[in-house]
């Protein structure tokens, strides 16, 4: 009898660990994969458009755990937590003691965060993937 119990601990520990949730998959470091941008007709010089785009390079950020998220850019950083919505995939994330401004992060699609971002420019797309 006491081996059929060490056998059901066992059993439900590995069934426990199996069930990771969406939030586990996404603690660790997530850097810029790619930047698109979509400015339509506008006429910028392509040193502007690099230039966007290297800015957009510079951020990266750590998700700590199943609420804590950690922005990185330039020697600075910035704490503040997010959710993701189990439903649409859709991450939001505020700064700790603005709550009630939420900010889309991003959607995840499983393996990668892509932010989509309407710009008075056009449109700008940046695809984070964990390092």
């Amino acid at each position: 009898m006491k081996q059929l119990g060490i056998l059901f601990v066992f059993s439900f520990i590995f069934i426990l660990g199996s069930c990771s949730s969406s939030n586990s998959k996404l603690i660790g470091t997530w850097k810029v994969k790619s930047v698109q941008t979509h400015f339509g007709d506008e006429n910028l010089p392509p040193a502007v458009i690099t230039h966007i785009k290297n800015e957009q390079k510079k951020l990266s950020f750590k998700i700590v755990n199943d609420s804590v998220i950690v922005f990185m850019m330039d020697n600075n950083t910035h704490e503040g937590h997010y959710t993701l919505n189990p439903n649409s995939k859709v991450i939001t994330y505020f700064f700790t003691g603005e709550n009630e401004f939420k900010n889309k992060l991003g959607f995840w699609n499983g393996s990668e965060i892509i932010n989509d971002t309407k710009t008075p420019l056009g449109n700008l797309t940046v695809t984070f993937s964990k390092q």
